[in-house]
């Protein structure tokens, strides 16, 4: 059995410190039967008993029982809201990291847990510390990731907590500013009189009070505002790594060590110096992390639309109805809910009594509200604006279409973009790079130029304190939280920064043309039939029914009695082959259907050739191979497209239509609405994925489609963009999302990400000329060590302002 107190049995002790151990949050070695009540007394124990010292536990005396670390609570039920199970049993555990300083922190993390094989990816936002880990549950536990990020000195909690954790974030570096700033008016004040007393004399002992004045004034700057900076970089330097904070901590703290002993030395003191560093970069870090909370708070604005509780219908068996409140989260799929003026929906879900007004606004963009009534469609966090409705629940939670929304943002204000890895792989780099130019920068002056250890300390310090890797961490983070916040405010979602990116470099523009250049909405206008009776025409629009092609579904339309389909077969982009009533029936184009032995006459195909003329789209359907009858299918071009495109042209790209109409039909249809581009006509799914794989330029396409027929396409472009009501095939195809079916968001969106990439550019640019031009500057002596505070606070500041402009 494992170790247990004696005198309560059910209490267990850890094999090293002897502190009591929760088994629930202890870890637990079944090969020695023991419990450790943390990592670091586990790792004590076997460096002990590894360095044959084992009898050391049996000779100790006077022990103390206290843990020698504080316990982290990282077990699994913690965080089970930040929990996603993929679709291949992994799990994604979304974080809050707190501790995080500079783009090294990052670095340092994601390092030393990607060195164990059993973390598939692990990636970390530096604009707003969010961490995404995947990972196989079956290899390695929750409560060992966890642990990974703590024993750096950093703390992981729950992502549902962010907006608390950034508030506690930004409130504790103003705490911290507010107490550097007052002590540091002290210092200023008796060093500003002991400057004036060194040129103009100044009596020795007062002088040598205001040396220990400024002293005693300095220390809970040193010890109060500066921990964080020491705390993180003695736990990166216990694995022999830097960060900011190195740089940081070394600076302030020679400056402060060498003041102490010069006041009994009777040289120069810097306790300003040392204080003014800190309290400078503590309020660059205060204004920044004020600008990354309100650049990456999109998410929780977008969750912040559902409301808490829901008026849940219980319906009794009498006929009445309960009326019954609860919270949110406890809403069931199926289950009936109450909605009236003033109200947010609170999952998406049918209506199946009342007519109302809602307010979509806050999804699609669109300002005026949409009429709804019994058979419509609602959505989670959209408000009712004038009437009352009741709603069957269908999709609750992470399934409704505004968390799926939320998650994309996240997924890509999280995710880096590629540019970002020039500015990591040189981060990584660049703190040891600055230690040893420091470092040389000090043996230079003191022993070949001699200017004394006074000087030759401060301008080392300089360079320390100067170099701002910030800035470089900032560059594209916060560049792409501002563009994904701008662009879901245009009216599309991308899924990633990788996305953002490419699209900027598009300019080859493919388009679907049914239900994206066209609205999608077709009718049919015209037809020929064989027969006359209403069994047969029920048989044809019975089969297309389960069709989720537009021209079936105008077929389906006129449906009266609808039949069960026995079998159902759908060839994308040809047409469908069903069974019903033991009758086969063949709906899709002529091709589809000679393929499949139906035989057409002089007189259908006349009136294919003249429906044709007319830019008709033409479906053809046939019963037990025997073809009978052809309708006339129209559409109409959105009001938007040829604008669109005529913008978009204007800009110097190239635009092709990509249609499974005829050459002829298409070229009427777009003609008639203006629209002067390359067409694609008679194209089958596949062949449009090829068209795509063929580009003179992969690298620089975009697909924009609706349907199944489109996801191959979607996916062979570099960017792939689905309309707002594709299906689920094409939009997980596609590398963005429209949340209205609105054309002009493409080239809105483009402008978006072009001016994205340059920023991205212009943020990288400063970042690397500053670091250039302002480090040799301090290694000359020509920058005094407050000065280098301001300017390295002044460079990651520069990076935000740039940042933001996006919005504009």
């Amino acid at each position: 059995m494992a170790l247990k107190d004696t005198e309560q049995e059910n209490k267990y002790i850890c094999g090293h410190c002897s502190s009591e151990v929760n088994p629930k949050t202890g870890i637990y070695e079944k090969e020695n039967d023991k419990y450790f009540c943390c990592e670091g007394c586990r790792s004590v124990y076997h460096l002990i008993n590894d360095e044959g010292f084992a009898s050391f536990y049996t000779k100790r005396t006077d022990w103390d029982d206290a843990a020698p670390a504080e316990q982290v609570e990282a077990d699994e039920e913690y965080f089970e809201t930040s929990l996603e199970v993929l679709k291949n049993g992994d799990y994604s555990l979304s974080i809050v990291i707190t501790g995080i300083r500079c783009a090294a922190c990052i670095w340092l993390i994601e390092s030393l847990a990607l060195k164990d094989e059993r973390i598939k990816s692990f990636r970390i936002n530096y604009a707003n510390h969010k961490a995404k880990i995947v990972f196989n549950p079956n290899d390695i536990s929750v409560k060992e990731v966890l642990q990974k990020i703590t024993r750096l000195g950093y703390c992981p909690l729950p992502s549902t907590n962010i907006e608390t954790i950034h508030d506690k974030e930004r409130k504790d570096y103003f705490y911290r500013f507010g107490v550097a700033a007052f002590f540091t008016m002290q210092v200023m004040m008796y060093s500003i009189a002991n400057y004036t007393g060194y040129f103009k004399g100044m009596d020795d002992s007062l002088y040598f009070l205001f040396k220990l004045l400024s002293w005693v004034l300095a220390t809970p700057v040193l010890i109060y505002s500066a921990y964080p900076f020491f705390q993180k970089s003695f736990a990166a330097l216990k694995h022999f790594h830097f960060t900011m904070d190195t740089l940081v901590a070394i600076g302030a703290g020679t400056s402060y060590l060498y003041s102490v002993a010069a006041i009994f030395l009777g040289y120069e003191t810097y306790f300003d110096t040392s204080v003014m560093i800190i309290t400078l970069i503590l309020l660059g870090r205060f204004i920044e992390a004020g600008a990354k909370q309100k650049g990456g708070n999109a998410v929780a604005k977008l969750l912040s639309l559902k409301p808490k509780n829901v008026r849940k219908i219980i319906c009794e068996q009498n006929g009445e109805k309960t009326y019954i409140t609860i919270p949110i989260d406890q809403l069931l799929k199926g289950d009936l809910f109450e909605i009236s003026t003033g109200s947010n929906v609170a999952a998406d879900g049918k209506i199946i009594e009342g007519i109302c007004e809602i307010d979509e606004s806050m999804l699609t963009g669109e300002p005026m509200p949409v009429n709804k009534k019994e058979g419509c469609q609602v959505y989670a966090g959209t408000k009712l604006i004038n009437g009352t409705c009741i709603v069957m629940a269908e999709n609750i939670g992470i399934d409704s279409f505004l968390s799926k929304i939320a998650a994309s943002v996240d997924d890509a204000q999280s995710s880096k973009a590629p540019i970002q890895d020039v500015a990591d792989n040189f981060i990584s780099k660049f703190v040891p790079f600055v230690l040893i130019i420091a470092f040389l920068s000090f043996i230079y002056w003191y022993f070949l130029a001699s200017v004394g250890a006074e000087l030759s300390i401060m301008r080392a310090v300089s360079v320390l304190v100067i170099a701002c890797p910030c800035a470089m961490g900032l560059a594209t983070p916060l560049a792409v939280i501002s563009a994904t916040n701008k662009l879901s405010e245009t009216g599309v979602i991308f899924k990633n920064g990788e996305a953002i990116e490419r699209y900027a470099y598009v300019n080859d523009f493919y388009f679907d043309k049914t239900g994206t250049i066209t609205t999608g909405n077709m009718s049919v206008t015209d037809c020929k039939l064989s027969f006359s009776c209403s069994s047969v025409l029920n048989l044809i629009t019975s089969a297309a029914f389960y069709s989720k092609h537009p021209a079936s579904k105008a077929i389906a339309a006129a449906n009266e009695s609808l039949y069960e389909c026995e079998k159902f077969e759908e060839t994308a982009g040809k047409g469908i082959i069903a069974e019903i009533k033991n009758t086969n029936i063949i709906i899709g184009s002529q091709k589809f259907l000679q393929e499949n032995s139906v035989k057409f006459t002089a007189e259908y195909e006349k009136y294919i050739e003249k429906a044709i003329e007319k830019g008709w789209t033409i479906v053809c359907a046939a019963v037990n191979h025997i073809l009978v009858g052809v309708f006339s299918i129209s559409d109409i071009i959105r009001e938007e497209a040829a604008l669109t495109i005529s913008l978009l042209q204007k800009e110097g790209n190239n635009i092709s239509i990509i249609t499974g109409d005829s050459q002829k039909a298409a070229n009427i249809i777009l003609g008639n609405s203006g629209i002067n581009a390359n067409i694609f006509a008679n194209v089958s799914p596949f062949d449009k994925g090829s068209i795509l794989q063929n580009a003179k330029d992969t690298k620089k396409t975009v697909m924009i489609g609706d349907g199944i027929n489109d996801a191959i396409a979607l996916t062979a472009a570099s960017v792939g963009i689905s309309m707002r009501n594709s299906t689920d095939i094409s939009i997980e195809s596609a590398s963005a999302v429209l949340l209205r079916n609105d054309l002009s968001i493409i080239e809105k969106s483009h402008k978006i990400c072009r001016k994205t990439l340059r920023i991205i550019k212009e943020n990288l640019f400063w970042a690397f000329s500053y670091n250039f031009i302002a480090i040799p500057l301090a290694c000359t002596g020509l920058i005094h060590p407050v000065m280098s505070a301001a300017f390295m606070s002044f460079s990651s500041l520069f990076v935000v302002a740039n940042s933001v402009r996006i919005k504009k």
